[in-house]
């Protein structure tokens, strides 16, 4: 299957396969899997644990139930993302 993308003015819906949906959850985890969560934040801004929850549910697709999800893609937060970090 070809994915299948849908533009609207202020959202993408993005219609996969469950093999692609594996493909593209491996290849997020591939992301963050190697790097710290602090590197992670620094490089993408994201919060690594939402992506590892957005990775799991594309990966184990075929064996959920038919339904909907809706995870919060948020920005990290650097405090929580990168506590190391010297602030004034």
């Amino acid at each position: 299957m070809i994915m299948d993308l849908k533009i609207d003015a202020d959202s993408i819906t993005l219609r996969l396969a469950h093999d692609e949906a594996m493909r593209l959850g491996i290849a997020i985890a591939a992301g963050y899997e190697t790097i710290s969560r602090a590197e992670y934040f620094i490089r993408t801004g994201l919060s690594e644990p939402i992506m590892r929850q957005i990775s799991g549910v594309l990966t184990n697709s075929r064996e959920a139930s038919p339904g909907s999800e809706r995870i919060p893609l948020t920005a990290g937060v650097e405090e929580t993302e990168n506590p190391r970090r010297p602030r004034p």
